[in-house]
C-alpha cells in the first residue's frame, strides 16, 4: 500500500507505472489463468484417483465376495458329501450286520446239524471198532512179528551181498591194476628183472595206486557210481626243474618233470595229464602208452632213472 502511494505520488514514477501497467496486468492474468488450470488439474487428478481407488476397492470387494461365495459353496458341498457318505456307510454297516446275523444263524443251525450227524457216526464207528478190535488184535500181532522177521532176514542178506560185491569189486580192481602195470612194464624190461628195474616197477605201481585212489575219492565225494567216467583231479605231484626220463613212456624230458609223492616216479607232462584225467579208468587206456619201439632198445638195460639236474630245452 505504501509502495503504491509512493509511486502514484510522483508524476514520473506514475507515468512509468502507466506504461508498464498493461504488461503487468497481462502477466498477472496469465498467472491467474495458469494457477486456475493448475488447481483444476489437481482437482481432476484427485477425482480420477478417488475414482480409481473406488474402482479397486470395489473390485477387491467383488473378489472377496466371490471367494467367500466359493468357500461357502465348497463348505456346503463338503458338508453334503460328508452327510451322504455317512448315510452310505451307515446303510452298508446295517446291511453287513444284518448279513452277519443271518450268516451266524445259518452257521448255528448247520453246526447243530453237523454235530448231531457226527455223534451218530461216532456211535456207529465205535460199535464197528469194538466188533472188529477183538478179532484183529491177535491177527495183527502175528502179521507184525512175521513182517519184522522177514525184514531182518532181507536186511542181513542184502548187507552180506553188498559187502561181498564190494570186496569182489575191490579185488578185481587191484588185479586189473597189477596186470596192467605188469603188462605195460614187460615191454621195457627183460623177464629177469634187476634191482633198478624192480625199483622202477615199484614206483610205477605206487603212482598208479596214487592216481586211482584220488579218482575213487573224487567219484565217491561226487556221489557217482564206481563205473562212472572220471573227471579231472589235482594229483599233487611235485614239479621239478631239470632233466629226467619218464618212467611211463620212456621219454627224455629236458626242462622239468613231475615226481609222484608216493614212490617218486618221474613223469612227463603228457603222462601227468593222462593220470589227472583218469584215462586208465575211463576207457582202459594204459597211462603213457605210445609207440616207443626205437626208445625201448636204448632204454632196456639200465638207462631207467637218469640222474636229475638242471637242463635246457623243451619238455
Amino acid at each position: 500500500m505504501n509502495e503504491a502511494f509512493e509511486i502514484l505520488r510522483y508524476t514520473e514514477k506514475r507515468n512509468e507505472y502507466d506504461a508498464l501497467y498493461e504488461g503487468i496486468r497481462e502477466e498477472w492474468e496469465e498467472y491467474h489463468n495458469r494457477h486456475a488450470e493448475y488447481v483444476l488439474q489437481e482437482e481432476i487428478d484427485r477425482i480420477d484417483a478417488e475414482a480409481e481407488e473406488a474402482r479397486v476397492q470395489k473390485e477387491q470387494q467383488r473378489q472377496a465376495e466371490e471367494r467367500q461365495r466359493k468357500a461357502e459353496e465348497e463348505a456346503r458341498a463338503d458338508a453334503e458329501r460328508t452327510v451322504r457318505e455317512r448315510k452310505e456307510r451307515l446303510a452298508e454297516e446295517r446291511s453287513r450286520q444284518a448279513a452277519e446275523r443271518a450268516e451266524k444263524a445259518r452257521a448255528i443251525v448247520a453246526e447243530e446239524r453237523l454235530r448231531k450227524w457226527k455223534e451218530e457216526q461216532e456211535i456207529l464207528r465205535k460199535q464197528r471198532r469194538e466188533q472188529r478190535q477183538q478179532q484183529a488184535e491177535e491177527r495183527e500181532a502175528k502179521v507184525r512179528e512175521q513182517h519184522r522177521l522177514e525184514q531182518e532176514r532181507k536186511a542181513q542178506e542184502y548187507l552180506a551181498a553188498l559187502e561181498a560185491q564190494q570186496k569182489l569189486a575191490e579185488q578185481k580192481a587191484r588185479q586189473v591194476e597189477e596186470l596192467m602195470v605188469r603188462t605195460y612194464m614187460q615191454q621195457f624190461f627183460s623177464e629177469t628183472a634187476d634191482a633198478e628195474s624192480q625199483r622202477i616197477q615199484r614206483r610205477v605201481r605206487l603212482a598208479h595206486t596214487w592216481a586211482r585212489q584220488l579218482h575213487t575219492d573224487a567219484k565217491t565225494a561226487a556221489g557217482a557210481g564206481p563205473d562212472a567216467k572220471s573227471e579231472y583231479v589235482e594229483l599233487g605231484w611235485h614239479r621239478i626243474d631239470g632233466t629226467a626220463t619218464c618212467d611211463f613212456c620212456v621219454k627224455d624230458v629236458r626242462l622239468y618233470f613231475f615226481a609222484c609223492p608216493l614212490g617218486g616216479a618221474a613223469a612227463c607232462g603228457d603222462c601227468v595229464y593222462k593220470f589227472a584225467h583218469g584215462y586208465e579208468t575211463a576207457n582202459g587206456e594204459v597211462i603213457g602208452k605210445r609207440k616207443v619201439e626205437e626208445k625201448k632198445a636204448a632204454k632196456v638195460g639200465g638207462k631207467k632213472g637218469k640222474s636229475k639236474g638242471k637242463g635246457k630245452g623243451k619238455n
